[in-house]
């Protein structure tokens, strides 16, 4: 059993700070199996890389759930289905785009997709962190193992994980010929497939591993305008992976990640009060007829409010369209790790890139009212280099260095009825559009120590120093016209405008930290912990 006091703090450019007091009971932790060993129970050993070396899931004084036998449930599908495993722990589909999570660890959470703004809970996969929550919900699929850690990491994970970390192992190439298949089939037409292959290239020097998932149905939910069902699923993923160990002591893994989901979001309802702008015609008329070319028949024409939206109910939607969403990833990871007599030194290098689209029909009725169209492109390096010591038993540490640099550009096209309204055009003669770019530097280094001051008492430190960089560019709306010319002002819509912005941000984040270790199976820890965001 694990009983933690949080005492955190989140926001916006705001440290986040953590104190946990925790007593462990090895016995009890769900994500390791329990086994009979003559009269009593016992706990295998669980190997964890929570502190960025290899150690004993017991004698890890950090609020941490491990997941390895449960990801082998046929009801774990995503990454999202892992909250029913670890506590403190809320994962849900974010309704803005592809594939993207909502995550929570201890109430601390993120909802958007605007990448203006970081998660601030970080999901690490293998070894990289995903700079943005659209992708975030990874197909339960080749995953080793998954560690869950609670509260602000920002001495060894760093990069905004003031909630928490929740770092997913994927398994490595074996060496040796072999894979596993796996079929499903359900409701609203569901096909499932998943196939993965390893196999020796050069025997002892050389393994390769080739994965491919495909996952697709119908949709639960009936759209009654376009006669089709919506809140379809379509996601296909597919990748290689190459392990070389060319001398003793020495590796080296390359991985390549594809991925396509063009899943739906979800539909919606119309609950637009008849009584609003949008829905009584004559009213807001009577005060916006000074501006030239508004008639009652522009919007009156193209407008279904909550009273006309007989075509929804809890099975079914009445939009005009899909909830369209897309995102195609390419993923590139490079590890190596290099043994030697005073520890490991590990390299991770990561790129990844998305193009992302989405429409929204803000409106959830079967008018042409009111759309955007959303159009994103973001990419991200990573690289990261550490030291594991191992030369003394009194005392050991990780050292490290960490770059980060990511860029996204993004443009948003508004049209419908509702927005021609407001400049004085036809329903639909008429868009706006705006645009936004952003670019983040970030470099670090840190260092985390134990010193074990006797057999069974530690104590901790650690320290990152982040320095990072922001730059923003943005343009308000700008209204087009039906002929392609762009409107300016006609009293409501103002010119648009032209921004940048740039910060920059230096800080210190501590760890401190007491363990007593009372037996292989009973810890007790305090620590203190800070993050930066």
């Amino acid at each position: 059993m694990k009983k933690c006091i949080d005492a955190s703090r989140a926001g916006f450019t705001l440290k986040n700070l953590s104190v946990a007091c925790v007593i462990s009971l090895a016995a009890s932790i769900p994500a390791a199996p329990v086994f009979a060993q003559g009269e009593g129970l016992a706990l295998e050993e669980v190997i964890v890389t929570a502190r960025k070396r290899y150690e004993p899931l017991q004698e890890t004084p950090v609020s941490v759930t491990v997941l390895t036998e449960e990801l082998q449930v046929s009801s774990v599908r995503s990454l999202r289905d892992i909250q029913n495993y670890a506590p403190n722990v809320n994962i849900n589909k974010n309704g803005a785009g592809a594939g993207a999570a909502s995550i929570s660890i201890r109430g601390v959470s993120y909802q958007e997709v605007d990448k203006s703004l970081d998660p601030s809970v970080g999901v690490i996969m293998d070894g990289v962190y995903l700079g943005t929550n659209v992708g975030q919900l990874l197909s339960n699929f080749d995953i080793a193992r998954i560690e869950v850690l609670r509260g602000p990491q920002g001495t060894l994970f760093g990069k905004n994980t003031t909630g928490g970390v929740i770092n997913v192992v994927r398994t490595r190439p074996t060496g040796e010929l072999g894979g596993e298949v796996r079929l499903g089939v359900g409701s609203w037409d569901l096909r499932d497939f998943k196939g993965l292959l390893n196999f020796p290239i050069i025997k002892d020097k050389l393994a390769a591993k080739v994965y491919a998932i495909d996952t697709s149905n119908d949709g639960w939910l009936e759209n009654t305008t376009i006669g089709e069902d919506t809140g379809r699923t379509d996601i296909s993923n597919y990748g290689f992976s190459l392990l070389a160990t060319p001398v003793e002591d020495f590796e080296i893994q390359f991985s390549y990640d594809d991925l396509t989901d063009e899943s739906d979001l979800n539909g919606g309802h119309n609950f637009t009060p008849d009584d609003s702008v949008g829905c009584s015609v004559l009213a807001p008329l009577g005060d916006l007829n000074v501006i030239p070319g508004i008639t009652p028949e522009v919007i009156s024409t193209s407008t279904v409010c909550a009273s006309q939206d007989t075509g929804s109910d809890k099975d079914s939607v009445s939009m005009n369209g899909h909830q369209i969403a897309s995102v195609e990833t390419d993923a590139y990871t490079l590890r190596a790790e290099w043994n030697i007599d005073a520890g490991d030194i590990v390299y991770v290098g990561g790129y990844r890139e998305n193009d992302e689209f989405r429409r929204n029909e803000f409106d959830s009725s079967a008018a042409d009212y009111l759309l955007l169209d959303f159009d994103q492109e973001y990419e991200q390096t990573s690289h990261e280099l550490n030291f594991a010591s191992s030369f003394s038993d009194t005392f050991d540490f990780v050292v490290g260095l960490y770059y980060w640099d990511s860029e996204y550009s993004q443009r948003s096209d508004t049209f419908g009825a509702a927005y021609s309204f407001f400049v004085g055009q036809r329903p639909t003669d008429s868009s706006s559009f705006l645009t936004q770019n952003q670019k983040t530097r970030s470099t670090a280094a840190y260092f985390h120590g134990d010193w074990h001051i006797t057999e069974n008492l530690t104590a901790t430190l650690g320290a990152r120093y982040t320095d990072e960089e922001k730059e923003l560019r943005g343009q308000t709306p700008t209204a087009v016209l039906a002929d392609g010319t762009i409107y300016t002002d006609n009293g409501v819509n103002p010119p648009s405008v032209s921004t940048f912005a740039e910060d920059d941000w230096q800080e210190t984040t501590p760890k401190f930290g007491l363990s007593y270790l009372f037996n292989d199976g009973i810890m007790l820890f305090a620590s203190y912990a800070e993050g930066f965001k």
